[in-house]
């Protein structure tokens, strides 16, 4: 399947070279992009695995995982952050050693970046797999997984299990564009679920961390929120799905 392969190599190449743009200059949104890629490769493997016989997803997905790790390692600080400034959360409750630890990491991953690279361009040998896969096989995952996520969300929603299906969510719209039909973009659905569940999730960070002082007015506003967003979260799914 050419597309398939095409987008896998685009892959790896646009992790390599935000590895090298991170290297350079520890901008935040270079390791966001980072760990958006590896998302994709994962994707791409857990798809090959389907397809071809003899393929190991996890073992080739190892050298990515490491580098998803440390990013997020890296991206969780600047995340609490963002949503401490977002809900004007009072930044005393992080402890001033995670903004050291964080340029310690920075830097480690910096240092590191060559050595990603590297462990990236074993993997570069993978396209003889990718090459194997079939369009029906690869539009049989895709449909599966759709499948997967409606038996997560209805007629029930797993409220606990959410943000791992989330993931699902994601991987759904990190393969669509690989369909013959990739000029028609993925029903909105699935993009607009996945922004409710972010937003939703980010407020139960924040919940956890207030939870110290349970009688604050902030935390019963994020849990009244967080409330509301469920309700909203259950009303789009029964919309689409009945």
């Amino acid at each position: 399947m050419k597309r398939f392969t095409h987008y896998a190599k685009k892959r790896f190449n646009a992790l390599s070279e935000q590895l090298v743009k991170y290297g350079e200059s520890p901008e935040p949104e270079f390791l966001h992009k980072i760990r958006l890629e590896v998302k994709k490769i994962k994707a791409i493997l857990n798809v090959t695995e389907f397809c071809v016989n003899g393929f190991n997803a996890h073992r080739h997905y190892l050298p990515s995982r490491s580098i998803f790790r440390k990013a997020g390692e890296i991206r969780q600080t600047d995340v609490l952050e963002e949503l401490f400034r977002k809900y004007k959360i009072n930044p005393r409750i992080v402890e001033k050693k995670a903004n050291l630890d964080s340029r310690k990491l920075i830097s480690s991953f910096q240092k590191g970046s060559p050595a990603f690279i590297s462990s990236l361009e074993k993997q570069r040998n993978l396209s003889d797999s990718f090459k194997k896969v079939k369009h029906s096989c690869f539009r049989n995952y895709l449909n599966r997984k759709k499948l997967e996520l409606q038996r997560q969300l209805y007629p029930q929603l797993n409220q606990r299990e959410l943000h791992k299906t989330r993931k699902t969510i994601k991987e759904i719209l990190y393969l669509s564009p690989i369909t013959k039909k990739s000029n028609k973009k993925p029903d909105p659905y699935y993009d607009k679920l996945q922004v409710m569940i972010g937003e939703w999730h980010d407020k139960q960070i924040v919940v956890a961390m207030l939870n110290v002082n349970k009688n604050s007015s902030e935390l019963r506003q994020l849990k009244a929120e967080c409330h509301r967003d469920i309700k909203n979260i259950k009303k789009l799914i029964h919309e689409f799905y009945d």
